[in-house]
């Protein structure tokens, strides 16, 4: 039986980031509130903030802090398969969709270079950043894939499945 480690440094840094990244949204969210219907005076600059904080959290934290496992899938076949099947399944997903991804990877640098140029409305926060956090998510997610690949060919694989 193995036995669970205890978080890392890493791991907390990891963690403690997307973590960091949604306090500040909801203190945002809990001041947008606050001055919209209790103190009569709205200010426009916070929906900004927790727009640009909520999608920087959502890519980085879907790249590096979600278990593969613990993304969405459609896994009622995958389920039912014994262990040689799921490591078939699983080397076949993992390889496609880090195959989408490291196509798509130019085209969303592209984007992003290209939204250097344009900013939101109240904050000037430039499109780009939006655009790079996607760039860190579709880059690890696909290195993620990859080195679930590496796993499923090595010994001790059914861990991995």
């Amino acid at each position: 039986m193995r036995r669970k480690r205890t978080p890392g440094i890493a791991r907390a840094l990891r963690d403690g980031i997307s973590g960091w990244l949604f306090i500040v949204m909801f203190v945002m969210f809990i001041v947008e509130v606050v001055f919209r219907y209790v103190l009569n005076r709205p200010i426009s600059w916070s929906t900004e903030l927790i727009m640009v904080t909520f999608l920087v959290m959502l890519f980085y934290t879907a790249a590096v802090g979600v278990n593969l496992s613990g993304h969405i899938s459609f896994n009622v076949l995958y389920a039912s398969l014994p262990p040689t099947g799921k490591r078939i399944f699983a080397l076949i997903g993992n390889l496609v969709g880090a195959a989408i991804l490291a196509l798509a990877t130019p085209g969303v640098v592209n984007m992003a270079l290209f939204e250097r140029r344009e900013s939101t409305p109240i904050l000037r926060v430039p499109f780009a950043s939006f655009y790079f956090a996607f760039v860190l998510f579709v880059v690890v997610f696909a290195a993620r894939l990859l080195v679930h690949i590496v796993q499923l060919l090595r010994p001790g694989w059914r861990d991995r499945v």
